[in-house]
C-alpha cells in the first residue's frame, strides 16, 4: 500500500512540475513587453539617408532605465521606418539620495553617409558591440572625462 501512495505522490509532483515548466516556457509568448520611451535627440546623416535617435527607455520586463540609440533609414522611427538598435546601456544614477536617473551622455557623429560614431563616457557598460548592417557601420569610442570625440574621415 505504501508503494502505491509513493507512486501516486511522485506522479502528482511530476505532473505539477511539468505544468509549471510548460507554463514558464510559453509565458513569454503571451506576455507583452510594454516600454515607455522618451526622446533625447535625433541626428540625421549628412545626406539624410539615415537617422540616429537617442532615447531613454524603460520596459516592464526589467524596469531599468536604458539609454538607447536607434538607427533608421530616412524617415522617422515613429512612422514605421526599418530600425535597429545601435547602442544600448543602463542609464546612470547619480550618487546621493535624489534617485534621479539621467541619460548616458553620448556624442553622435556622422563620419560619412553610412558610418556613425557613438562616443560614450568611460565606464559605460555597453550591451552590444560594433556592427555593420545594411551597408551601414556603427563605431564606438570610449571617452575619458573631459575628452572630446575625435572626428575621423
Amino acid at each position: 500500500m505504501n508503494r502505491t501512495w509513493t507512486k501516486v505522490g511522485v506522479g502528482v509532483l511530476a505532473t505539477i512540475g511539468a505544468v509549471y515548466l510548460g507554463g514558464a516556457l510559453v509565458m513569454p509568448f503571451f506576455v507583452t513587453r510594454k516600454c515607455t520611451v522618451y526622446p533625447v535627440m535625433t541626428v540625421a546623416s549628412p545626406a539624410g539617408k539615415w537617422q540616429a535617435e537617442q532615447v531613454q527607455e524603460t520596459c516592464s520586463d526589467d524596469n531599468e532605465l536604458k539609454t538607447v540609440v536607434w538607427v533608421s533609414g530616412g524617415t522617422s522611427v515613429n512612422l514605421g521606418a526599418r530600425k535597429w538598435s545601435a547602442f544600448r546601456a543602463v542609464s546612470s544614477q547619480p550618487t546621493g539620495p535624489s534617485g534621479v536617473y539621467e541619460p548616458v551622455r553620448l556624442q553622435l557623429v556622422w563620419l560619412n553617409e553610412s558610418e556613425l560614431q557613438i562616443s560614450y563616457p568611460r565606464g559605460t557598460a555597453l550591451q552590444h558591440g560594433e556592427r555593420t548592417e545594411d551597408g551601414f557601420r556603427v563605431r564606438y569610442q570610449e571617452l575619458t572625462p573631459g575628452a572630446r570625440a575625435l572626428h575621423r574621415e
